[in-house]
Protein backbone atom coordinates (compact mmCIF):
# COMPACT_ATOMS: atom_id res chain seq x y z
CA UNK A 1 0.00 0.00 0.00
CA UNK A 2 2.94 2.57 0.90
CA UNK A 3 4.55 1.79 -2.48
CA UNK A 4 1.01 2.32 -4.50
CA UNK A 5 0.21 6.03 -2.60
CA UNK A 6 3.76 6.95 -3.26
CA UNK A 7 3.60 5.97 -6.18
CA UNK A 8 0.21 8.00 -6.90
CA UNK A 9 2.13 10.95 -4.28
CA UNK A 10 5.45 11.38 -6.59
CA UNK A 11 4.01 10.09 -9.65
CA UNK A 12 7.07 10.11 -12.62
CA UNK A 13 9.77 11.33 -9.61
CA UNK A 14 12.90 10.08 -9.61
CA UNK A 15 14.87 12.35 -6.88
CA UNK A 16 16.41 11.19 -3.96
CA UNK A 17 16.76 14.67 -2.86
CA UNK A 18 20.81 14.80 -3.42
CA UNK A 19 21.16 10.96 -2.73
CA UNK A 20 21.17 9.87 -6.58
CA UNK A 21 25.14 11.48 -6.67
CA UNK A 22 25.85 8.59 -4.53
CA UNK A 23 24.37 5.87 -7.13
CA UNK A 24 26.63 7.14 -9.60
CA UNK A 25 29.73 7.54 -7.44
CA UNK A 26 29.84 4.19 -6.24
CA UNK A 27 31.84 1.12 -8.53
CA UNK A 28 29.33 -1.43 -7.82
CA UNK A 29 26.73 -2.48 -10.30
CA UNK A 30 24.03 -2.79 -7.09
CA UNK A 31 23.85 0.91 -6.53
CA UNK A 32 23.72 1.35 -9.90
CA UNK A 33 20.66 -0.67 -10.42
CA UNK A 34 18.60 1.21 -7.59
CA UNK A 35 19.52 4.51 -8.63
CA UNK A 36 18.25 3.64 -12.26
CA UNK A 37 15.35 1.07 -11.64
CA UNK A 38 14.21 2.27 -7.81
CA UNK A 39 10.89 1.34 -8.20
CA UNK A 40 11.92 -2.51 -9.61
CA UNK A 41 14.55 -2.83 -6.48
CA UNK A 42 11.83 -1.68 -4.30
CA UNK A 43 9.26 -4.43 -5.44
CA UNK A 44 12.24 -6.71 -5.20
CA UNK A 45 13.03 -5.53 -1.26
CA UNK A 46 9.52 -5.92 -0.87
CA UNK A 47 9.50 -9.84 -2.32
CA UNK A 48 12.37 -10.61 -0.34
CA UNK A 49 10.97 -8.94 2.93
CA UNK A 50 7.98 -10.80 2.42
CA UNK A 51 10.00 -14.14 2.13
CA UNK A 52 11.88 -13.55 5.51
CA UNK A 53 8.61 -12.53 7.51
CA UNK A 54 7.61 -16.11 6.20
CA UNK A 55 10.27 -17.70 7.58
CA UNK A 56 9.97 -15.84 10.85
CA UNK A 57 7.05 -17.84 11.15
CA UNK A 58 8.60 -20.82 10.75
CA UNK A 59 11.42 -20.41 13.22
CA UNK A 60 8.82 -19.00 15.70
CA UNK A 61 6.38 -22.08 14.73
CA UNK A 62 8.91 -24.57 15.51
CA UNK A 63 10.33 -22.95 18.66
CA UNK A 64 6.49 -23.53 19.72
CA UNK A 65 6.58 -27.08 18.27
CA UNK A 66 9.86 -27.42 20.80
CA UNK A 67 9.18 -25.74 23.89
CA UNK A 68 4.92 -25.77 23.89
CA UNK A 69 4.96 -22.96 26.49
CA UNK A 70 4.11 -19.76 24.33
CA UNK A 71 6.67 -17.92 27.19
CA UNK A 72 9.14 -19.81 26.38
CA UNK A 73 8.64 -19.24 22.56
CA UNK A 74 8.51 -15.52 23.14
CA UNK A 75 11.38 -15.24 24.76
CA UNK A 76 13.62 -17.75 22.58
CA UNK A 77 12.29 -16.11 19.30
CA UNK A 78 13.16 -12.97 20.83
CA UNK A 79 16.69 -13.77 21.78
CA UNK A 80 17.10 -15.20 18.00
CA UNK A 81 15.54 -12.13 16.56
CA UNK A 82 17.64 -10.16 18.25
CA UNK A 83 20.50 -11.69 17.37
CA UNK A 84 20.10 -11.87 13.68
CA UNK A 85 19.98 -7.92 14.04
CA UNK A 86 23.20 -7.54 16.23
CA UNK A 87 25.13 -9.82 13.51
CA UNK A 88 27.59 -8.08 10.89
CA UNK A 89 25.46 -8.93 8.51
CA UNK A 90 22.06 -8.10 10.21
CA UNK A 91 18.64 -8.14 8.60
CA UNK A 92 18.36 -4.32 7.86
CA UNK A 93 20.77 -5.11 4.61
CA UNK A 94 17.98 -7.53 3.62
CA UNK A 95 15.02 -5.76 3.97
CA UNK A 96 15.90 -1.93 3.40
CA UNK A 97 16.51 -0.79 0.16
CA UNK A 98 18.63 2.62 -0.75
CA UNK A 99 20.89 2.18 1.66
CA UNK A 100 24.90 2.34 1.53
CA UNK A 101 25.59 -1.60 1.60
CA UNK A 102 26.09 -3.30 -1.94
CA UNK A 103 24.67 -6.55 -2.97
CA UNK A 104 27.21 -8.46 -1.06
CA UNK A 105 26.03 -7.58 2.34
CA UNK A 106 22.34 -8.23 1.02
CA UNK A 107 23.05 -11.58 0.11
CA UNK A 108 24.98 -12.77 2.93
CA UNK A 109 22.44 -11.02 5.31
CA UNK A 110 19.37 -13.40 3.44
CA UNK A 111 21.52 -16.00 3.44
CA UNK A 112 22.63 -15.98 7.62
CA UNK A 113 18.50 -15.51 7.99
CA UNK A 114 17.46 -17.98 6.02
CA UNK A 115 19.98 -21.16 6.83
CA UNK A 116 19.09 -19.92 10.64
CA UNK A 117 15.63 -20.52 10.06
CA UNK A 118 15.75 -23.70 7.93
CA UNK A 119 18.62 -25.14 10.46
CA UNK A 120 15.86 -24.23 13.15
CA UNK A 121 12.96 -25.99 11.66
CA UNK A 122 15.57 -29.07 10.46
CA UNK A 123 16.56 -29.12 14.16
CA UNK A 124 12.55 -28.97 15.26
CA UNK A 125 11.70 -31.85 12.62
CA UNK A 126 14.39 -34.10 14.21
CA UNK A 127 12.83 -33.50 17.49
CA UNK A 128 9.26 -34.06 16.69
CA UNK A 129 10.35 -37.36 14.57
CA UNK A 130 12.24 -38.82 17.83
CA UNK A 131 9.66 -37.09 20.56
CA UNK A 132 6.15 -38.52 18.47
CA UNK A 133 7.89 -40.49 16.04
CA UNK A 134 5.09 -39.22 13.15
Amino acid sequence: MNFILSQIVFRGGYSFLGIETLFEDKNELWFRLEGKYPNQMYLLYIFVTSVLAGICGLITQSLAFISKRYTITYILGFFIWMWLQTTPYNLTYATQPFIEYGFEDFIKSVMLYVGVGLGISLITFIFKVRQDEL
